[in-house]
């Protein structure tokens, strides 16, 4: 089952818990304000909950650790974003989510594999020309 997270036109975040018949229920509203782009979600942390991840004004990427309940923890600041078209997907069979992002100087698109905790290695080449 998946959930469904989106901002709306009023920068109002909601969620939408998965339904075992494929479906999704009622959105439930998680915050105003949602200033945040690049926004995509999975297990960061290793925890085996699904945190967001997203690009603030400060040009940083910025992580809410899940709580397991569709709610998440204060954000935690992590490195500065110089990306953008940015995806997160478990890649590599580790069970963690890594980021997945196109470096806007270079057009180079590159992966950042987690390693837990919401530390990231330093970038992989994927492919140029992107």
């Amino acid at each position: 089952m998946c959930d469904l997270i989106a901002r709306d036109a009023d920068s109002n975040l909601f969620l939408w818990f998965g339904s075992a018949g494929g479906g999704f229920a009622e959105r439930q509203f998680r915050t105003g304000d949602w200033d945040y782009t690049q926004t995509v979600a999975g297990d960061f942390t290793g925890d085996g909950k699904v945190d967001l991840i997203a690009k603030g004004a400060d040009n940083a990427l910025h992580l809410w650790p899940g709580t397991g309940t569709g709610d998440f923890a204060p954000p935690q600041k992590l490195i500065g974003w110089d990306s953008d078209e940015t995806t997160a997907g478990t890649f590599r069979g580790s069970g963690l989510a890594h980021l997945v992002a196109r470096d806007k100087t270079t057009s180079d698109l590159r992966e950042w594999t987690s390693i837990g905790q919401g530390r990231f290695s330093q970038p992989l080449l994927l492919t140029g020309g992107w």
